[in-house]
């Protein structure tokens, strides 16, 4: 899902909110290699995570499907 949303940033680029703590959480979030080769995704310890999850479930939601988008 994490990898979904980073493709898409990089294929159109993902316009986020003029939010700080949206900002912050992005600019946190990392992806760290485990000593058996397995990815780890989150935030740093101490740190939030929650605006980068919601916004990749949400993108994965309308990718799959699970929800459409229509303009009013």
């Amino acid at each position: 899902m994490i990898d979904d949303l980073e493709m898409l940033g990089d294929a159109i680029g993902i316009q986020l909110l003029d939010d700080e703590i949206q900002k912050r959480e992005f600019k946190q979030y990392q992806v760290t290699k485990t000593a058996g080769d397995l990815y780890k995704y989150g935030a740093p310890d101490g740190c939030h995570d929650d605006t980068v999850m919601s916004t990749a479930i949400g993108y994965h939601s309308y990718a799959s499907g699970v929800i459409r988008i229509s303009r009013l």
